[in-house]
């Protein structure tokens, strides 16, 4: 079942109203810093957020953790495409959205994101990362991701359906990344909604 990332391959245009609550939406743009984590994730996308409804998402950016309009969320985006949990009460998706909301204001994971970073830099050449220093970003980045104090995109999505009991899978929080969501589908377990934007 290939990833429905262009419409032309079994995919559908859909608009906001086709979102329910608890949707996962993940996007990408033409920015510098999309092209940046789409090359070293080897993913056609590099951003993650939650539908909350009322064309609304809640996303964690540079700026920390923001509720923000869907059309805001995604002006600059090149691509988008809505995926949902199979099997998720309404009820579920409400605490999905509340978590969500309780983390409006909290910082953006920095730490988290610089353990990914080293890796990706690891994974692709392992000669230029000590295994001393990989270990250290990867424990302060897990140290500095508990208890809810700040999150990057995925990590945010990740951890809400965790906290509801409904988990998208068994990474942690911490070592999820964007890519993960069309890799959800492709394991069956997420639905395709349709793209929002092609």
């Amino acid at each position: 079942m290939p990833i429905p990332l262009d419409p032309g391959r079994g995919g559908r245009s859909v608009g906001p109203e086709a979102l329910q609550i608890g949707d996962i939406i993940v996007s990408t743009t033409s920015a510098a810093i999309s092209r940046a984590i789409r090359v070293g994730t080897g993913s056609e996308v590099s951003h993650a957020m939650l539908y909350i409804g009322g064309n609304q998402v809640v996303e964690s950016v540079g700026d920390g953790v923001r509720l923000v309009s869907t059309n805001q969320a995604l002006s600059d985006a090149t691509l988008a495409v809505a995926y949902r949990r199979p099997g998720i009460t309404q009820m579920q998706a409400l605490q999905v959205r509340d978590f969500v909301g309780q983390q409006i204001g909290k910082p953006y994971n920095y730490s988290g994101i610089a353990s990914q970073g080293v890796g990706i830099a690891n994974r692709y050449n392992p000669d230029i990362v000590s295994r001393n220093l990989l270990r250290r970003v990867s424990v302060s980045a897990e140290i500095a991701g508990k208890g809810h104090d700040q999150f990057f995109c995925s990590e945010l999505i990740w951890e809400a359906f965790t906290v509801v009991g409904v988990p998208l899978d068994g990474t942690p929080s911490q070592r999820s990344a964007p890519e993960g969501v069309p890799s959800l589908y492709r394991r069956g377990r997420l639905q395709y909604v349709g793209h929002l934007i092609a």
